[in-house]
């Protein structure tokens, strides 16, 4: 209550670690997980998702903003899709798709980073894997002296971009060869 208006807050809180048996949360109002978000969890919000912890190799889907107190560790079977703004610490390994803007504090590492906003790394580095912006880029270094493979692209759409590579196979799929 605030005064004589009662406020419903719609959240799904859970006290420490998203689900132990790798099961899944849909909910229509924001999620805050206490605790990590494990391996073969996954989590669908209409609104936010808040985990307090680090995210592993799991998919994470908010239409609203996502943010992790921790970082993102991917293994490349987890997927995170953003419909607004993602915020963590660190993305390692990890394949994001973010309509608004991306903020790392510190590093970006061997992840596929496409964004609709712009990335925004702080003071750290991108190394390794692919960051596509539409926005643009912001980070202290790319790439790194290992030699690992780091590819930056800016003023993209990647939505627009998987449509011409999906309409380019279907168009070279019903050609007949000749």
């Amino acid at each position: 209550m605030h005064g004589n208006t009662l406020d419903v807050v719609d959240e799904y809180v859970v006290e420490g670690d998203a689900r132990p048996d790798g099961g899944e949360i849909r909910f229509a109002g924001n999620v805050v997980i206490r605790g990590d978000v494990a391996s073969g969890d996954v989590i669908y919000s209409d609104r936010d998702i808040v985990v307090k912890g680090a995210v592993y190799d799991a998919t994470l889907h908010a239409k609203g903003n996502i943010v992790v107190d921790s970082g993102i560790h991917g293994a490349k079977a987890g997927k995170v899709v953003c419909g607004g703004n993602l915020t963590a610490k660190y993305l390692d390994d990890c394949c994001i798709e973010v309509a608004g803007d991306v903020v790392i504090a510190n590093e970006i590492i061997a992840s596929h980073v496409y964004c609709l906003g712009v990335v925004r790394c702080g003071n750290g580095s991108i190394y390794g894997g692919e960051v596509v912006a539409l926005k643009g880029v912001e980070a202290k270094h790319l790439g790194n002296a290992s030699y690992m493979k780091t590819r930056v692209v800016a003023g993209r759409d990647y939505t627009l971009l998987r449509e011409l590579k999906q309409h380019d196979h279907q168009k070279t799929r019903s050609t007949p060869s000749g």
